[in-house]
């Protein structure tokens, strides 16, 4: 990307598959496929799935690396890791997604830091639940 970019944005479920995939499980499931970290880009897809009428819900994220991108095509990328996990009935969809976004950034952190598995068994979702969130859909001139 280039500097004026934006460092993230949102990506319809039916451009992010897997993400989607992960998220809809509601269940853990963690995949470590790679263990390079040499690479010189990453690339976190995440996702947040609730079940009707929030009895359940889940988060998954994707993360990928490239040496080097030329296309940025799917074939530049490698699949590093891959994680599902459930969540607390009565969350919403936007909490699923935060979560996933947190926990996906905590672990490439960790990643980087060589502490994957220590991270693993002591991440705890933040419950964003508990915390009042701005809902700007619509309000925005």
């Amino acid at each position: 990307r280039q500097d004026h970019c934006d460092l993230g944005r949102h990506i319809y479920r039916e451009l992010n598959p897997e993400a989607d995939a992960l998220a809809g499980r509601h269940s853990f499931r963690y995949n470590r496929l790679c263990h390079d970290v040499s690479f010189r880009f990453y690339r976190l897809f995440f996702d947040g799935s609730c079940n009707q009428p929030r009895s359940s819900g889940g988060g998954g994220w994707v993360l990928y690396g490239a040496r080097r991108i030329i296309d940025d095509s799917p074939e530049e990328w490698t699949k590093i890791a891959e994680l599902s996990f459930p969540l607390f009935a009565g969350c919403t969809v936007t909490v699923a997604e935060l979560e996933a976004c947190l926990w996906g950034v905590s672990y490439f952190a960790a990643m980087l830091a060589d502490n994957v598995e220590e991270h693993l068994g002591s991440w705890i979702p933040l419950r964003t639940n508990d915390f009042e969130l701005l809902e700007t859909s619509g309000h925005l001139g």
